[in-house]
């Protein structure tokens, strides 16, 4: 490395862990007088600069009359394909389970995997900014609660638009 000059971003000495934020979840953290809480954090660990093993944790609560609570945990690996400059492009999945307690006392549990997409943009040698569009795909058991139907069982694959957008600090 020459004199002055700073490592790059992708030396997974410096900088193997990484913390994130759902840019929205950010966002609604600055909105006041909202009925709804989210809050998503992430976290990285680069073993090398082209893998990584990450997992993340969601809340939501839903406040007021309603009140409802959805708790989220995930985990699984990614691995770099392209690198151009500040880029990073990477695909990977995780596993995910949750719990959910809906307003009229319904419990929910559920288990899935997500394949993902990612591409990361470094806005300086610590922080950078991901869009990460994921697939995810759940089965989850409902019961409980004061609807006729004592349980049920659903099996869903959708678009998670959550956690889109992410600013994470890498150190």
């Amino acid at each position: 490395m020459a004199k002055g000059q700073e490592p790059s971003a992708d030396s997974a000495r410096h900088q193997s862990r990484q913390i994130g934020v759902s840019a929205p979840s950010l966002f609604k953290l600055l909105e006041e007088g909202r009925p709804t809480h989210q809050y998503q954090i992430y976290g990285r660990y680069w073993t090398t600069p082209r893998r990584m093993g990450r997992a993340a944790l969601r809340y939501r609560q839903v406040v007021g009359e309603d009140v409802e609570v959805d708790v989220g945990l995930r985990g699984g690996a990614a691995w770099v394909f392209q690198r151009e400059g500040q880029w990073r492009f990477y695909g990977g999945g995780d596993v995910l389970i949750g719990y959910r307690r809906f307003a009229n006392g319904r419990e929910s549990y559920r288990g899935g995997v997500s394949p993902l997409f990612g591409a990361l943009f470094f806005i300086g040698r610590h922080v950078s900014l991901a869009l990460e569009p994921r697939l995810v795909a759940t089965y989850a058991h409902t019961q409980g609660g004061s609807s006729s139907r004592a349980s049920s069982r659903v099996f869903s694959i959708e678009i998670d638009e959550t956690a889109l957008l992410i600013l994470s600090v890498h150190f």
